[in-house]
């Protein structure tokens, strides 16, 4: 044991759950123990009786739980977890370890507080109550693999203790694109793909398109409903995507394979920043709406804070960023359908499977006759690091300036 003259000392794991955090703390702490130290575990929120009803109250709150009351939650079980725990400990010489402290609150409380993040706790708050008009509650969330990970984390916490009579289903293209996190802690269920008839049956329906436009936008889109319901309603952005492939189908130079990757940059760009700013102004509308406000009635300086915050620079920027990938994403899956229809046509299947992009077969039967099997599938592989080094944050025009370089046909 270690003696009153020994210095204690303080130390804290920061990181999202399921990041190991707790492996880390026991063996740092059979570390220490091993070389005759008294070690204190313990962790934020929870390290006391008064923490662990807050924890409880956090997660499990009955009622949403305002930012400033929730950092003030936090702020009181430290304060309690200091004075009991951690002061005691350090004055008799012990080495305290923490799972999360300060930098946590900062991370949770202030950058991690995001529109998504908020969404996400008041679906939480929603799950837990009772429901009272049938026996289960069920929550579906899209696009699950789209979330950031400090708002998965938000929602790590509910799957965990999960409330009684809530049924949540998070849907992802795949279960690779979840986070492990969340993936090791639910149940994977596979759903059909819907046929291009049924999507085409949809956008009829809810989008208005004619027959001919509603036929097309779902062979397109491949099962995704989304998608073509995107391809549906912007002509420009359906337009974009035939340039891409007419760009992909004549590659042929080194320069043609630059100006392309240069067009479609510059039309992800676009495209991203116009989806932004139709956000930021229906969000505007609605903060409008919901507090009495008409179009041209002064903002109360009451409400000036959370107005602006509608259209803050560098959440604009980020969403920016987030709807640029998406569209290149988009992008890639186009390029990849050329070589999935090229296949089809080497392996006599059109008859079984069709082609996606019907309106360039003439280019398409041209290239599966200059390309050899292999060579197809090295340039779906080359299409697929080029996804990956997306994901790994490479710049893009050099990741579509080099794929379009590999994709020339000699």
């Amino acid at each position: 044991m270690a003696t009153p003259t020994t210095r204690g000392l303080f130390i804290s794991f920061e990181g999202v759950d399921g990041a190991g955090k707790t492996t880390q703390v026991e063996r740092l702490a059979e570390f220490w123990r091993a070389r005759g130290r008294e070690v204190v575990v313990t962790r934020e929120p929870g390290g006391t009786e008064l923490g662990t009803r807050i924890r409880q109250l956090l997660l499990h709150g009955a009622e949403p739980i305002a930012p400033r009351t929730e950092a003030l939650l936090f702020a009181a079980d430290r304060a309690q977890h200091v004075a009991q725990v951690v002061r005691p400990a350090l004055d008799r010489g012990a080495i305290v370890i923490t799972d999360r402290y300060l930098d946590s609150s900062l991370a949770y409380q202030s950058g991690g507080r995001e529109l998504t993040a908020d969404d996400v706790r008041s679906l939480i708050s929603t799950a837990e109550q009772t429901p009272s008009t049938a026996p289960w509650r069920i929550i579906i969330i899209e696009d699950v693999d789209r979330m950031l990970e400090r708002t998965t984390n938000v929602l790590l916490k509910e799957i965990e203790e999960p409330s009684p009579r809530t049924i949540w289903l998070l849907c992802a293209p795949s279960a690779q694109d979840v986070l492990p996190t969340i993936r090791s802690r639910t149940r994977i269920v596979n759903l059909g793909v819907p046929d291009d008839a049924d999507v085409a049956a949809y956008l009829e329906h809810s989008c208005g398109a004619d027959r001919a436009t509603a036929a097309r936008v779902a062979r397109l889109a491949e099962g995704h409903i989304g998608i073509a319901a995107l391809y549906a309603r912007d002509a420009q952005v359906l337009a974009d995507r035939d340039e891409l492939v007419v760009g992909v189908l004549g590659l042929a130079r080194a320069s043609q394979a630059v100006l392309l990757a240069d067009s479609l940059l510059a039309s992800a760009k676009a495209q991203a920043q116009a989806d932004v700013d139709r956000q930021a102004e229906r969000a505007q509308q609605e903060f409008r709406r919901i507090n009495g406000l008409g179009e041209d009635d002064r903002v109360p300086p009451s409400l000036r804070g959370m107005y602006n915050a509608l259209t803050k620079k560098d959440e604009l920027k980020r969403q920016a960023t987030r709807r640029q990938r998406d569209v290149l994403d988009r992008a890639l899956n186009s390029v990849a359908s050329v070589y999935r229809d090229v296949a089809v046509l080497q392996n006599d299947a059109e008859g079984s499977v069709g082609l996606v992009n019907v309106e360039n077969r003439k280019a398409i039967v041209d290239l599966s006759v200059a390309l050899r099997r292999e060579q197809v599938i090295e340039r779906l592989d080359r299409i697929a690091v080029a996804r990956r080094r997306l994901i790994g944050n490479v710049n893009p025009q050099l990741v579509f300036e080099a794929l379009f370089c590999e994709l020339i046909t000699a």
